[in-house]
């Protein structure tokens, strides 16, 4: 059984993810230092690397059937190398860490650790076998039309992020090491 994901579906999907991404991270930071932090490299309310990985997986794995186990590992192997050079990009651009996993066993130059990538292997079993078929059934019942506005006005306020953040980006207690 194939999955079709249109152009409009997989930045709407990107969108939600990434928001939904970053109310997670948000309610781990609350439980952890009890109080809201806005974490991640932008301003705004979404993280990307979440949404880039998860389109990233569907793309490559969302497409077609897949044993549970090779789409665990391969989510795994995807998004550990994604965390890897985002963490590195970044720290090399800005001269700041978003994440350390220093504190953990079994971690990779505190970019990257067993715990996270297990998560990842976790959270890709869930994205390709039930929240990306379930987001693009619900995104399909909305219209074209609303799709489209809505893509060019998430995309917009995206992208500004993204050019603000490069110029000045998301630092401080809480957020960077």
């Amino acid at each position: 059984m194939k999955n079709q994901y249109s152009h409009m579906t997989i930045i709407i999907m990107f969108l939600i993810i990434s928001h939904i991404a970053w109310i997670w991270e948000g309610i781990i930071t609350v439980y952890e230092a009890g109080e809201f932090v806005n974490r991640g490299f932008l301003h705004g309310f979404w993280l990307p690397i979440y949404g880039s990985g998860s389109i990233i997986l569907i793309k490559i794995l969302g497409q077609t059937k897949h044993s549970v186990s090779m789409v665990f590992i391969c989510s795994m192997l995807i998004c550990g190398i994604i965390e890897y050079v985002t963490s590195f990009v970044l720290e090399k651009l800005f001269n700041k860490k978003w994440w350390d996993y220093n504190y953990l066993s079994f971690h990779l130059n505190g970019r990257i650790s067993l715990f996270s990538v297990v998560m990842f292997g976790i959270a890709g079993c869930l994205l390709i076998f039930y929240i990306a078929p379930f987001l693009n059934k619900q995104i399909n019942k909305i219209p074209i039309k609303l799709q489209k506005f809505i893509c060019i006005l998430f995309c917009g306020c995206f992208c500004t992020d993204v050019l603000v953040s490069l110029l000045n980006p998301n630092v401080g207690m809480g957020i960077t090491f």
